[in-house]
């Protein structure tokens, strides 16, 4: 029986590559739209069908249920790690279905809250993989990853705010006031506080959103530590591309470990077009 295995969500956005043939399983959301065969093909059907808003939902306590017994029959320790409890019942569904486990397994059974989404929550995934090979004890695991996610960022920016608003994550006034401020050349860039979704800062001059984040990728990273960082992105590979290009120049001790489409079920919420940086020291 292998040590520790790591459960993550398809919202962190993790290659196929990467967690295949590794102690890395991806769980599914569950999202009602229209068939779709690839992430671009569902961005592209949600800049077609304008009127229609993706629903999504998180995975029930039954699938959570599922997926941690079959873990259990191959791992000692389960590690589940979730989207932010803030904007998702991710974290209270691993929760629940481990209540339905023998008191000895559930002392087999860990739930880490990441806080954070995407790019971010992929990073924090890939260092608990790493600290598998390293580190014997899964509560030592544990603590390494409350540290380490204290280092980790994200910012993104996005094409429309209507998204933000059909989600019910913007009002519609604050919609209308984004409208306005992209038309003059203002660009809101986003980031995860506390597990929730906030205005980081309002950058000027900044109608090009690869501009925005790279400029406050410069402000919010002075150290000359190295880095890794992710870049995703709903459906804009050559922003994506421009801003890997523009970060590698500007600072050549930062790794960019992978570029990838944002998961339809994180990007029905931000809409085509959205920018995502993640990164950590």
């Amino acid at each position: 029986m292998k040590k520790i295995g790591i459960l993550v969500g398809e919202d962190a956005d993790l290659p196929i590559n990467l967690v295949k043939n590794s102690d890395i399983i991806t769980f599914p959301f569950v999202l009602d739209w229209e068939n779709y065969k690839s992430p671009a093909d569902f961005y592209k059907s949600m800049r077609e069908l304008k009127n229609k808003t993706p629903k999504t939902s998180q995975p029930s306590a039954k699938t959570f249920e599922r997926l941690i017994k079959k873990a259990l029959e191959k791992y000692h320790d389960v590690l589940v790690i979730t989207v932010s409890s803030k904007f998702s019942g991710t974290y209270n569904s691993a929760r629940q279905a481990k209540k339905t486990f023998s008191p000895s397994d559930q002392k087999r059974i860990r739930i880490f809250d990441s806080e954070t989404s995407s790019g971010a929550e992929a990073l924090i995934t890939l260092h608990a993989h790493k600290l598998i090979n390293s580190v014997s004890k899964i509560n030592l695991i544990i603590k390494e990853l409350e540290k380490f996610k204290l280092k980790t960022r994200l910012i993104g920016a996005f094409e429309d705010p209507r998204w933000l608003e059909s989600g019910g994550r913007i009002s519609k006034i604050q919609a209308l006031i984004v409208k306005n401020m992209l038309k003059a050349g203002f660009r809101p860039v986003l980031t995860i506080k506390d597990g929730q979704i906030v205005t980081k800062k309002i950058q000027a001059n900044a109608k090009n959103k690869v501009n925005a984040l790279f400029g406050q990728f410069k402000n919010d990273n002075g150290s000359t530590e190295p880095a890794e960082a992710v870049i995703t992105h709903a459906d804009c590979e050559e922003d994506a591309i421009k801003l890997k290009e523009m970060i590698e120049n500007y600072k050549p001790n930062v790794t960019i470990r992978f570029m990838n489409f944002i998961s339809p079920v994180v990007g029905s919420h931000l809409g085509p077009g959205t920018l995502l940086l993640s990164w950590s020291n």
